[in-house]
């Protein structure tokens, strides 16, 4: 509110007409001080195309009060329904540091799995 970051904001567009973009549905992750992998480079998102689901996996360091946590955020998107779901995180395997650093955490989809480096230690889950 009244210019100031309040966390991470992610969104979907309905960009049919580029000239008129509309926000579909939106969800604010953390406070202020958050961050994400994709602060720091490109590669730190990935997504995965299954049928009309595209699968979208993001590490994530968020501010809650004076904690951080940190972990994999995971949403997916149903292109049909055009609708932004949000999936449960897959916490970091040790804990976060004081400025909760994600800028080195990276993950990888590979059919219905999620492979996820965090802090140097490999963590893989089911979707």
């Amino acid at each position: 509110t009244e210019g100031r970051l309040g966390g991470l904001k992610l969104a979907l567009f309905d960009v049919l007409d580029p000239t008129k973009p509309k926000e579909l549905s939106s969800q604010i992750l953390g406070e202020r001080g958050s961050s994400t992998a994709l602060d720091y480079s490109s590669h730190g998102i990935n997504m995965l195309m299954r049928g009309n689901v595209l699968r979208v996996a993001l590490p994530a360091s968020l501010r809650q009060g004076n904690n951080f946590v940190q972990g994999l955020q995971r949403f997916e998107v149903d292109t049909r329904a055009r609708k932004l779901q949000a999936r449960p995180a897959i916490p970091a395997v040790s804990a976060a540091s004081a400025f909760g650093d994600v800028s080195g955490e990276r993950s990888v989809q590979i059919a219905d799995q999620i492979y996820y480096l965090s802090q140097g230690r490999l963590t893989v889950s089911d979707w």
